[in-house]
């Protein structure tokens, strides 16, 4: 396998263009209640063109498997919540469309 389709494998083709693309990876990745280097992972996210890509792979991924670290400016606490919150909405959704026939 040649390093480019290697390298492809591993991860998606938007990290190509992430502002944390050359940053230190200890930052996205900080011991607990280290809340400098959250807000620094925080800061380079916000400025990143394919923030939201970054947030919705971390999203399918922590389907999969548990995730951590920072990862599109949310934290592995914050993907649970809004996977926990965002499968109440769709089970909502389907019982009142079973319902009310919609």
């Amino acid at each position: 396998m040649s390093s480019d389709a290697k390298r492809s494998s591993v991860r998606p083709d938007f990290f190509d263009d992430a502002e944390c693309r050359g940053s230190s990876i200890d930052i996205f990745f900080p011991p607990r209640h280290q809340p400098l280097l959250i807000k620094k992972a925080r800061e380079v996210c916000a400025s990143c063109p394919v923030m939201q890509e970054c947030r919705e792979y971390s999203l399918d991924l922590h389907e999969q498997f548990e995730l951590f670290g920072i990862w599109g400016g949310w934290s592995h606490l914050e993907r649970i919540t809004y996977l926990r919150n965002n499968n109440r909405v769709a089970a909502r959704a389907a019982y009142d469309a079973k319902i009310w026939n919609l």
